[in-house]
């Protein structure tokens, strides 16, 4: 969680960029390239670690801009960071929409309101469709090398492409706010969104 918190609150305060001490060695590398069996170090193929996967959403999902996120009911939770950017991804014609980032370091699932938005057709409009990237540690093991997006799991396939989040449209919304799962991180690309 610290290098998700760390991305949005340097970004927060006009950091443009961040680098990491070890990508691919030492003792918590972003790729996983060694496994400890017994007394001896086995070689593995590469493996990203979950702060690869993190920066690889960031990275992709998160534009330069970085906006002002007024206080969520539900995001007064302890365990919660939100952080809000303009849009990278071209998802609709002439706009990049929106991206919002919560980390949620708590045990519980916290569910956000998007406050004087709810009900009507401005809302709808703004939160669908939207897609969501929910990342979690396998049964809430954060010693896991691996991760979920929404609920599978996250398998690097050699390539750099971005994995598709879970849509969220007219088929399938309930109601008018995001679930940031207990102890993991959540992307949300709002399409529609427009950022002046």
């Amino acid at each position: 969680f610290w290098y998700a918190s760390a991305l949005g609150s340097l970004s927060r305060n006009g950091v443009e960029g961040f680098a990491r001490h070890n990508f691919a060695g030492g003792c918590y590398s972003m790729i996983n390239h060694t496994r400890v069996d017994g007394d001896s170090v086995v070689k593995l193929p590469a493996k990203p670690n979950p702060d690869w996967w993190v920066a690889k959403f960031f990275r992709d999902l998160t534009g330069v801009d970085v906006l002002d996120l007024r206080p969520m009911e539900g995001g007064g939770s302890e365990f919660l960071q939100s952080f809000a950017f303009g849009g990278k991804r071209d998802l609709r014609e002439n706009s990049l929409g929106a991206t919002l980032m919560f980390v949620n370091t708590g045990n519980e699932d916290i569910e956000i309101e998007i406050p004087g938005y709810e009900d009507d057709v401005f809302s709808h409009n703004l939160l669908y469709p939207r897609r969501e990237f929910k990342l979690t540690a396998p049964k809430g093991d954060l010693r896991s090398d691996t991760w979920l997006l929404n609920g599978e799991e996250l398998i690097w396939d050699g390539t750099l492409h971005t994995p598709e989040g879970f849509v969220v449209d007219d088929n399938n919304w309930e109601e008018e706010k995001f679930v940031v799962p207990a102890l993991g991180i959540m992307f949300v690309e709002l399409i529609n969104a427009t950022v002046y």
